[in-house]
């Protein structure tokens, strides 16, 4: 069994992506007309659980790539809470009413050590013009430097504390990205 139900969850559950995240995603543009191409969803699978064992699921969508501030003021507005840091800082910073518990999956609560390559490989000298070039793209760059080390440690969670009357839990994940890799030994 995938799933077992192990209390009664009478509120939503609300699904949120994270950095670069979707609801569903079409691989071909409307105007080729390959509608029987199905979209992609982020969450298959998962809702298909959750809505079989009687759990309202809620799916939300924020700019992929917006500060964490930016993209938690569109969660709030498309229906109160979205990825795992825009959710932290819309309960404890703009006080979404009613929330009981934030469960964050690989969430960087932390910062991120691909963020940190990434602004370390960009520099400071090159950075205008790679901003530039991802907003020509439709891409926000907020994201980018708030994802990092020294940006969480430092800012984001010294200001976004845990409420005492929400449950607060997170799951990780580590591999070795480079086990396919041969090694001569």
């Amino acid at each position: 069994m995938l799933f077992e139900r192990k209390a009664d969850i009478t509120k939503p559950l609300v699904l949120c992506h994270g950095l670069f995240g979707f609801d569903t995603i079409n691989l071909f543009p409307k105007a080729l007309s390959l509608s029987s191409v199905a979209p992609i969803s982020y969450w298959r699978g998962i809702k298909e659980v959750l809505e079989a064992n009687d759990i309202e699921v809620i799916i939300t969508r924020v700019p992929q790539s917006a500060t964490i501030q930016e993209r938690a003021q569109v969660l709030a507005e498309e229906m109160r809470i979205k990825g795992g840091l825009d959710a932290r800082y819309l309960i404890s910073k703009i006080r979404c009413k009613g929330v009981k518990s934030l469960t964050t999956v690989v969430t960087p609560h932390r910062g991120s050590s691909f963020a940190d390559y990434c602004c370390e490989f960009i520099g400071t000298e090159r950075q205008p013009r790679i901003y530039h070039f991802l907003k020509s793209l439709g891409l926000e760059t907020g994201a980018f430097e708030q994802l990092t080390a020294k940006y969480m440690i430092d800012q984001f969670n010294p200001d976004v504390g845990n409420l005492p009357d929400v449950g607060y839990f997170s799951y990780g994940a580590a591999m070795n990205p480079a086990f396919w890799i041969d090694r001569e030994e």
